[in-house]
C-alpha cells in the first residue's frame, strides 16, 4: 500500500513488509526517512487526513492488529518527533488505537471520520 501527502514538501508513505514506514520525496524520489518506532509488523494500509491548523494526518494501520496516527507539521519543538524532514516539517507519533482482534488491512478518511476494516470482520 502506499499514499501521497500534500505537505509542503508532497511525500509517498509506502508500507511493506518489513517493520519501518518508509517515506520518500515525491518530486526527487529519494528517501526522508523511515519511521520506525510504530508497528510491530507490516503496514498494510495508510490514510491521509486534514488534521487541525493546517496538520496533515497520516494514519497507517498493520498486523499487529493496531491503527497508528502520525501528524505532518511545520516544525514547532512538540514531543514525540519521530523525524525532522526538509523544508521544515516534523513527524511526530500521534494516537494508538487497538481497536481489532486480528490485522488491520483497510483504512479510509472521510472527513473526520477514519473508517478501518480486518481481519476481524469488524
Amino acid at each position: 500500500c502506499m499514499a501521497y501527502v500534500p505537505a509542503s514538501t508532497p511525500m509517498v508513505w509506502v508500507g511493506n513488509e518489513r517493520v519501518g514506514t518508509p517515506v520518500y520525496d515525491a518530486g526527487s524520489r529519494k528517501l526522508l526517512c523511515n519511521l520506525t518506532g510504530g508497528h510491530t509488523g507490516n503496514v498494510l494500509a495508510i490514510c491521509v487526513a486534514e488534521g487541525p491548523e493546517g496538520r496533515i494526518d497520516v494514519w497507517t494501520a498493520g498486523n499487529d492488529f493496531s491503527i497508528r496516527c502520525w501528524h505532518v507539521e511545520r516544525g514547532r519543538g512538540h514531543s514525540n518527533i519521530a523525524e525532522a524532514i526538509p523544508g521544515g516539517l516534523q513527524i511526530r507519533r500521534g494516537n494508538v488505537m487497538h481497536w481489532h482482534s486480528n490485522a488491520v488491512r483497510s483504512l479510509l478518511c472521510i472527513g473526520p471520520t477514519l473508517w478501518s476494516g480486518g481481519g476481524d470482520k469488524a
